[in-house]
Formats: C-alpha cells, structure tokens, sequence
C-alpha cells in the first residue's frame, strides 16, 4: 500500500502498529492481535525498516486481508510521523497505539477497550510502572527518566500521570489525526498535551512489561531526555505566559 493510500474499515476501533526493524516480532504480534475480538481493523505502519520488516508487513496484510492492512513508508520518518500517517489512513472513531517490539503484548488492548466502552472522549494510557514488570525489562536509566518526566508531565497537566512513554495508547481519531505538528521522532508527549487541550478523560491501564526477545530499542536516553525537556519547558513557558497575559493589567 503507498503511503496516502486509504483504508477502509466499517469498525469504529482500529489498532495502529508502528514498526521500525522488528522483523524478529512482527508476526508474532500479529499472530496475538488476530485473537482480539471486537476489532476489525488492524494498521500495520512500517517506518522504512532496513531489516526486512516491511516485506514482513506487506505478507501479513496480503495473507490476512482485510482485516490486517499494511502501510509502507518509503524512508524512516520516526514514530510521531509514523502514527500521523496511520492516523490519516484509517477511518475509525477510535485509535489504539501499539508499538511492534511485544514488550507490551497485545493481549494489553483488551482492558483498553473496555476502559472506551461507548464514551467518545476518553485517553487511555499504558502504565509500566504500575503494571507486572519483568526483571530486565527496563533499565534503570529508564526508569528514572520515565518517572521524572512523568511529574513533570503532571504538573503540566494538573493531574497524576504515571507513565508518559508506554507503546499503548488510544485516543480518539480526530485528536490523533489533528495534533499539533512537532520534530518530536516519538510522539508521546504530543498526544498527551492534545489529549489535555482537547478535554479528553484520561484513563491509566497497568500492563504487563517484558524484556525484548528480538531487536533492540530505538530509543537513547541521553539524546531523547534532551529533547523531551524541550518539549516540557516549551509547554511550561507557554503555560506562564498565559498566566501573566491574564494577570496583566488592562490598558486604560
């Protein structure tokens, strides 16, 4: 399928899945999403892996149409603009995020879907830190970082956030679709902040977090904490300066 190609689907729920060189587990996720019931539409992103995912991808799609669809980015564009573009492909009042590498299963979407139930307006998250983590699943640089910016990100938002960059996400389409445009490779931050602007209720899921048995991740600490701060301090100058423009003083 070429990037600006539609999908149909008839559902109001769709998963979309990011891949970026996860040949080693993409099958088996989608071996574990096909047992999902209630889900029609499953949107496999492939983000120009080199490792042979998105020939992967493409075979899954033909051999379980329609329901599996596969989307081929000609060159890697990151996580963010990956899911932007799932995003504009499908037709769903409904978008789950789940990231290919299984160490958040899909078996994880199930308590998401019900936590939607018939509300229109709702943000559902994964939490890692409240969830079964394995041993070795999350390094303690992460860890620490995940917790940091998780404060930080509740104090931006005035409400408990305990996990900002678990792969599990689902949001309404049209808030998905309409985020602000960010450099931001990942994305995770972006859809809270639109989530919070949109007035959306925000529901946490604990879910279970286990080790890679394929792959490596995508993500380092030192160069993507940097830019996460960015993205916080960013949304924190814009949140004084309202402030002060209330607080200043009519001219007379």
């Amino acid at each position: 399928m070429c990037p600006t190609a539609a999908v149909e689907s008839r559902t109001s729920l769709a998963v979309l899945v990011p891949c970026y060189n996860e040949a080693g587990t993409i099958a088996a996720c989608v071996e574990q999403l096909l047992e999902l019931p209630g889900i029609d539409t499953f949107l496999l992103i492939d983000d120009g892996s080199q490792d042979g995912s998105s020939a992967i991808c493409a075979a899954l799609a033909a051999r379980h149409a329609p329901r599996v669809a596969a989307l081929l980015l000609p060159r890697n564009v990151g996580k963010n603009a990956a899911v932007r573009a799932g995003a504009s492909a499908v037709q769903a009042e409904f978008l789950i995020v789940l990231d290919a590498d299984m160490t958040v299963t899909p078996a994880a979407i199930r308590p998401v879907v019900e936590a939607l139930g018939g509300e229109a307006r709702v943000f559902v998250y994964g939490s890692r830190l409240h969830g079964r983590m394995a041993r070795g699943a999350m390094s303690w640089t992460h860890r620490v970082g995940n917790q940091f910016f998780a404060a930080w990100v509740s104090l931006l938002l005035h409400r408990k956030v305990e996990d900002v960059l678990c792969g599990l996400k689902a949001a309404p389409g049209d808030v998905l679709s309409n985020m602000p445009s960010s450099a931001c490779r990942w994305g995770d931050f972006d859809l809270f902040f639109a989530a919070a602007d949109a007035g959306l209720r925000f529901v946490e899921i604990p879910v279970a977090f286990v080790p890679r048995h394929a792959g490596r991740s995508k993500m380092r600490a030192f160069s993507a904490g940097l830019y996460f701060a960015y993205l916080c301090a960013g949304r924190s100058l814009r949140g004084l300066s309202h402030i002060f423009r209330r607080k200043a003083p009519a001219a007379t």
